[in-house]
């Protein structure tokens, strides 16, 4: 890379002195000339990102674009003043045949880590002989989520492998589905159910505190999973006497995404149907979660007085155009979706928001002075969420350091052209929220701990646009508000009576399935 750096460099150092001839050969006007100088004082900087380019060569008269690029990338093919290669570098250390799947098995967070550092905006991983790109850059994700044009779609092997499980919902579908389901999920998820989903979240958070013993160790990891389906299934699903079907396929969905990884590092179906013990597993739960499934669904449309919980607003919904709704295939979907999406992603945010607290009292002291201040240690109310600034400050923040989703992928639907690359129809992409939330340029000391980055009159542009925990565009999670409403009536339901210390000296670290989880998260449970 610091070769590489130091040629860039010197071809621009040996560019610099041409440039006047250049501007007068293609009869530059002022304000060309003005941008050209712009280009001229943060090119070293730009340069030394890997041809980023910014907003000064975006300026340029097109002529000199060209050519600045043409004589700084040798080789490189010009496309509306941008270098275009044929294929993006493929990451270092791919096998012949394996590719890259020994060591996304082994330890991904090395390769994607490498694959940032190296600085190309596109890097190609190699799933044995398909190749995954990469895209490295806050701007060129954006594009992809942004999807202006239409040519990425939901797809890639992260995406194809959670379609096996939730099928066609929501957060699977491709566009054109998406375009029907969007509204009418829209509807069920409207900011005004909260008001009687609150309690029951608030109720589920109280249990797990109550249940707690001072001075005992509780797996919390565990804790927050178990409560985060327990609100799930209340809120989902409340109509007796279905709450043990609810339960059994609660109890599947873990080993159901401890194999979706699995599948996606490794994606050769022969592989995943021998008669392996984790295979046997992962197949029983899916049996489990279709059987539960179709029963609920069945039993609720012969309610005459359907309970006033998610799934009733589900099946209540109508597509605008043609005024039906969704067949019972669907809604079962959308119920796998909520059921995976609504406890794994919110028992991941608050685990990691208990562990990073654990190790910074002096955040810790600030968020019990302003639940205190705030509640005087009542169970919270819709109406005293917005009075919590801090309490979601330090949230977004442990969202930032542990996205949930910290691997996520899409596909292409027509030839495009990404980050001086060409990518052909139907080609992977992936992008990782984790390393894109920690960009040392994007985020200044990215490893630390600090909620007030997140402050109104700190976070930059730049910081928003680089934050995608939540996914962006027309594909932004429809369940970010319903899920950190739930992490933050949780966070204060048990932050107001408990301190929570590590429990041991064992380092925590990411256990990277689908779902970035910890390890193990063992903590000591302290009165206030």
């Amino acid at each position: 890379m610091c070769a590489m750096v130091s040629d860039r460099t010197r071809r621009f150092v040996e560019l610099r002195g041409t440039l006047p001839a250049l501007a007068d050969s293609v009869g530059l006007d002022s304000r060309d000339r003005a941008a050209l100088m712009r280009y001229e004082r943060d090119a070293l900087e730009t340069l030394m990102r890997g041809l980023r380019l910014g907003p000064a060569r975006r300026a340029l008269h097109p002529h000199v674009r060209e050519e600045v690029l043409r004589r700084c990338v040798p080789g490189g093919v010009i496309v509306s003043g941008v270098v275009t290669t044929r294929k993006a570098p493929v990451a270092p250390g791919a096998l012949p045949g394996l590719g890259h799947v020994p060591q996304l098995l082994r330890d991904p967070l090395r390769l994607f880590g490498s694959a940032h550092r190296d600085g190309a905006p596109v890097t190609r991983i190699m799933l044995g002989n398909r190749a995954a790109h990469l895209v490295t850059t806050p701007q060129l994700v954006r594009t992809v989520l942004s999807n202006v044009d239409g040519s990425f779609d939901k797809g890639g092997p992260v995406m194809n492998a959670i379609r096996g499980l939730l099928g066609n919902g929501l957060l699977t579908c491709t566009a054109d589905d998406h375009a029907r389901q969007r509204p009418m999920m829209q509807v069920a998820f409207a900011r005004t159910h909260l008001d009687a989903y609150v309690p029951m979240m608030a109720q589920c958070a109280r249990e797990m505190a109550e249940s707690w013993t001072p001075g005992g160790t509780v797996a919390l990891d565990a804790e927050m999973l178990r409560t985060a389906i327990l609100v799930a299934c209340r809120t989902l699903i409340s109509a007796e006497p279905y709450g043990t079907s609810v339960t059994a396929m609660a109890d599947a969905i873990p080993e159901l995404v401890r194999g979706l990884f699995r599948r996606t590092v490794v994606p050769l179906p022969p592989v995943h149907r021998l008669p392996l013990p984790s295979n046997r597993r992962y197949q029983r739960a899916e049996r489990t979660l279709a059987a539960a499934m179709e029963e609920i669904v069945k039993h609720y449309r012969s309610l005459e007085e359907p309970p006033d919980d998610l799934l009733s607003h589900i099946m209540a919904v109508s597509d605008p155009a043609t005024g039906l709704g969704m067949t019972d295939g669907e809604i079962e979907d959308q119920v796998r979706t909520v059921l995976t999406a609504g406890t794994e992603t919110t028992a991941s945010l608050l685990a990691w928001t208990f562990h990073l607290l654990g190790g910074h009292p002096d955040v810790e002291d600030r968020l019990w002075k302003e639940l205190d201040a705030v509640l005087g240690g009542r169970v919270p109310a819709l109406s005293d969420l917005k009075d919590l600034p801090y309490t979601k400050r330090v949230l977004t923040e442990a969202l930032r350091l542990y996205p949930p989703g910290w691997l996520l992928s899409r596909t292409t639907t027509r030839r495009v052209r990404l980050g001086g690359h060409e990518l052909e129809r139907g080609a992977e992409i992936l992008f990782s929220p984790y390393f894109l939330h920690r960009d040392e340029d994007t985020f200044p000391e990215p490893d630390r701990f600090l909620p007030d980055r997140w402050l109104p009159q700190a976070v930059t542009s730049r910081q928003r646009e680089a934050f995608v925990a939540m996914g962006g565009g027309r594909r932004k999670c429809i369940g970010d508000v319903f899920g950190m409403t739930e992490a933050t009536i949780v966070l204060a339901v048990v932050a107001s009576r408990w301190r929570l210390r590590p429990a041991n000296a064992t380092a925590v670290r990411p256990a990277l399935r689908i779902v970035l989880n910890p390890s193990a998260l063992p903590m000591t449970a302290e009165p206030r």
